[in-house]
């Protein structure tokens, strides 16, 4: 990917990443409409492995949503 309008070059990745921000919501992670995120300074060890978690729940779910070869 050279920058950021490549990463959208196809409607299946739009769609998979609108799945994706609706998943990570579900976990209670806000994502903006295009994906972004952020941390905040208070954040401690505790706060960042629960949402390294949720986060990776949630990746969970879109991999088993998906068929297979269609994230390549």
């Amino acid at each position: 990917m050279k920058d950021y309008a490549s990463a959208y070059h196809a409607w299946q990745q739009k769609k998979r990443i609108s799945q994706l921000i609706s998943l990570c919501r579900d976990e209670g992670i806000l994502l903006s409409r295009i994906g972004l995120g952020s941390l905040s300074t208070p954040m401690g060890t505790a706060e960042i492995a629960t949402l390294a978690v949720r986060f990776g729940r949630a990746l969970g779910r879109l991999a088993a949503a998906t068929p297979s070869g269609a994230l390549a």
